[in-house]
């Protein structure tokens, strides 16, 4: 074979198809790129839900690596496990050097963002409040939480979205933050609302009806005395204390 396809070939096998992974127990593989030597390349991880990332080079006849994680730390390991302190996001870098030839690098300059484990939020819609749910590992299965309540209602279930059509698996992992939100139905004895100055009710009235019906029986004997004695001054009396009572059945008073 000719020097020149030697050549040709050990830049194709040490610097094609880098990849680097971010993951936590579920592998998000990125494609790789053909680089040239001294060729520097980029590529945007994205959102990580974790704070451990595994990070793995798929190249192959390289000598050496050094990555640079974009905190303050490196490591030369091939697929280093790493795990961030903060949450934050974070330019890093791989660098992959090969002695063949007088020797050559390619830089592939990553950013990524760590979001931390997962969180669960609840909107209750009027029920209980339920406290927000942190996982402590990425892709694991959350504890369901106990069933808020809610005073004439019964609760329904947890739903991922506002319209309530899509339910919560609780079986399923939790790899990103989300938001549920609770479904209720009505069980027909929610609380009786207290008849306001305006209602139909008069139940509220119950004090102005005693006081009526005593005025109107004052005005009950009031008149059968006033028949008994023939005394008008007795029968105006009763009359007058029967329309009270009236009035004030009707709250005109």
């Amino acid at each position: 074979m000719k020097t020149t396809d030697k050549t040709a070939t050990a830049k194709t096998a040490a610097l094609a198809l880098m990849a680097l992974v971010a993951v936590s127990a579920l592998a998000c593989a990125l494609p790789g790129a053909d680089a040239d030597v001294g060729e520097t390349t980029s590529v945007d991880l994205g959102q990580k839900y974790s704070m451990k990332v595994q990070f793995i080079f798929s190249g192959s006849d390289a000598s050496g690596i050094t990555w640079d994680f974009g905190d303050g730390t490196t490591s030369n390991e091939w697929n280093p496990l790493h795990e961030y302190a903060a949450t934050g996001v974070y330019h890093g870098s791989q660098v992959v050097t090969n002695s063949y030839n007088g020797g050559s690098s390619t830089t592939m300059n990553f950013t990524i963002e760590i979001m931390g484990y997962p969180e669960i939020h609840f909107v209750e819609n009027g029920g209980s409040e339920v406290a927000d749910i942190e996982q402590t590992a990425f892709d694991v299965v959350a504890e369901k939480p106990a069933d808020p309540v809610r005073e004439g209602y019964t609760f329904a279930g947890w739903y991922t979205d506002a319209d309530l059509t899509e339910a919560m698996d609780w079986s399923s992992g939790v790899k990103k933050d989300i938001t549920l939100y609770a479904a209720w139905t009505s069980d027909g004895t929610g609380p009786v609302p207290t008849p306001g100055p305006d209602s139909d009710d008069d139940s509220g009235f119950a004090g102005k009806d005693v006081a009526a019906i005593a005025v109107a029986a004052f005005g009950v004997l009031a008149l059968i005395a006033g028949l008994y004695t023939r005394h008008p001054a007795v029968l105006v009396l009763s009359l007058i204390l029967l329309a009270i009572a009236g009035l004030m059945r009707f709250e005109v008073i």
